[in-house]
């Protein structure tokens, strides 16, 4: 597969994972509500890019057939700083 058809089905699997969960976001908790001070929106938002970012570049990389090492281990650092973000989103780590 060329790198196009790569990049196009990393696209469409963040534009799918977005348009999915931006629905299903209140149900799973995946909100993000302006109650401090530094928060700048005034309505909640949902807190999926990270998920479509990461659901974009493992379907590129899977698609793309390019499972070398290298590979591997940027889809390990892109998942560390998904579950942390994730944490930090619950949790509110400082």
């Amino acid at each position: 597969m060329t790198v196009t058809a790569g990049l196009m089905v990393s696209f469409m699997m963040s534009a799918l994972v977005l348009a999915v969960l931006h629905f299903q976001a209140p149900r799973f908790g995946l909100m993000d509500h302006p109650s401090e001070r530094r928060k700048i929106h005034r309505r909640p938002v949902p807190l999926i890019g990270g998920i479509a970012i990461f659901s974009g570049l493992l379907a590129g990389a899977i698609s793309a057939l390019t499972l070398e090492t290298a590979t591997l281990h940027g889809l390990l650092g892109a998942a560390v700083i998904l579950l942390v973000g994730g944490l930090d989103d619950r949790f509110e780590v400082p």
